[in-house]
């Protein structure tokens, strides 16, 4: 999209509300929405949910609902049994990419939208040896990306995966072939993110993010985060403006560029919040949009849910 800070500025504070409906309810203790995102095609938008879940007669496990209507028409449920708190999500393209975590360790499943029937498309491991680490939430964006063994610039991916303030940074090339199977990503950095919003810092630990790319080349990070989750409630929009060192690493210090306070139109400690189901899309159009949805799915299956676009 074109000039990101500036669409990020333009974002409206206070949001519109909306409700999904004809959801799956589930028991809310131990519970609750963790990502929100949507998927636009044409006239068809899918609205996707990832969902802790637990059964202690089972594993930790997961559920990921997607419909492709508000309505929720066509709702398929994504089970992720044996691993738990699948994250802050986003999407790329008409692919999907979900974090999961357990025991320290951490997966991202890919799932293929136009096909969910096919299960997940792929799995990248971050569950062992030197590169284990949580996954509470991720980014996924295309740009070009300088390769040191071929010394070209190419068509890739950037990955980044939150475990509370730090950041893990992975590139892949895009396949040629269009098969995500074919993913091979490398770690190029991590990085940890502060803000002091008094006299201490605080580690910036989003419950989601996205990743932008500017038509000038620039990457962009937009994290929501809500301060004193479970007192207060203040939730908050981040700008960040991510960089690559000339020897292809992550940089170490990404610049915060703005920092915006966001209201939803229904609040209270279970309402709207960057706390809940929260994420981010670009349109077809060239809009940022921001998502948030309450704690939980209500017995009757809807969910409230706001958006802000700027």
């Amino acid at each position: 999209m074109s000039n990101v800070p500036k669409h990020f500025n333009d974002i409206p504070r206070n949001g519109v509300g909306e409700k999904l409906t004809n959801l799956r309810h589930y028991a809310t203790v131990e519970n609750h929405v963790q990502g929100y995102t949507q998927y636009q095609n044409g006239t068809k938008m899918y609205y996707i949910l990832t969902h802790s879940w637990f059964d202690w007669k089972l594993q930790p496990a997961g559920r990921i609902l997607v419909a492709n209507s508000i309505n929720g028409d066509g709702l398929v449920e994504l089970k992720t049994n044996p691993w738990a708190h699948p994250g802050g999500c986003q999407c790329i393209g008409q692919f999907l990419f979900v974090p999961l975590e357990r025991d320290g360790g951490s997966i991202v499943q890919i799932y293929d939208l136009a096909d969910l029937k096919s299960g997940v498309l792929s799995t990248l491991h971050y569950d062992g040896g030197a590169d284990k680490h949580n996954a509470g939430c991720l980014g996924i964006v295309d740009f070009k990306y300088k390769w040191a063994d071929s010394g070209a610039w190419e068509d890739s991916y950037l990955l980044i995966i939150g475990a509370s303030a730090t950041f893990h940074a992975y590139v892949s090339r895009i396949p040629s072939s269009g098969d995500m199977r074919q993913l091979k990503f490398s770690k190029i950095g991590t990085f940890y993110l502060e803000y002091a919003f008094d006299a201490s810092a605080t580690g910036l630990d989003f419950q989601g993010f996205g990743l932008v790319a500017d038509t000038d080349g620039s990457i962009y990070m937009v994290g929501l985060y809500s301060r004193g989750s479970g007192t207060t409630f203040e939730d908050w929009g981040f700008l960040i403006k991510l960089s690559i060192t000339d020897d292809g690493k992550i940089g170490e210090k990404p610049t915060i560029l703005a920092v915006r306070p966001f209201n939803s139109d229904a609040g209270g400690g279970l309402g709207k919040h960057f706390r809940y189901g929260v994420g981010i899309r670009v349109t077809p159009d060239g809009k940022l949009v921001l998502l948030a949805t309450s704690r939980n799915i209500a017995s009757n299956k809807s969910l409230n849910a706001t958006y802000w676009v700027g």
